[in-house]
């Protein structure tokens, strides 16, 4: 059974919007518009993008079972990453207010 990657992205989406509430709304609801050049951006083929990618947790003896991670109260390994700095100033600030993760 796959692990479910929900709880991560939002996660993140939570801590950003611990920092900026309204950045956080648009980047969940909206994103980034992606067009090529010329492009008409009221066309349904025009993608909006959120920019960030992340790893799964990483941590050794982590035990995986029925599809859910079982991690130790010790330090997790997590990459998050973005082209935008802004938004990971915003992620990391977030992640600061937020002692229980």
């Amino acid at each position: 059974m796959p692990l479910d990657n929900y709880p991560f992205a939002a996660l993140i989406y939570r801590s950003v919007w611990m920092a900026a509430p309204d950045y956080a709304e648009f980047l969940h609801e909206e994103g980034y518009l992606a067009q090529e050049q010329g492009g008409d951006p009221e066309q349904p083929e025009h993608k909006r993008f959120k920019f960030f990618v992340f790893s799964r947790i990483e941590q050794p003896g982590k035990r995986i079972a029925q599809g859910r991670q079982w991690l130790r109260p010790q330090t997790v390994e997590w990459r998050v990453a973005s082209p935008i700095v802004e938004q990971m100033e915003l992620l990391a600030a977030g992640l600061v207010r937020n002692c229980n993760i």
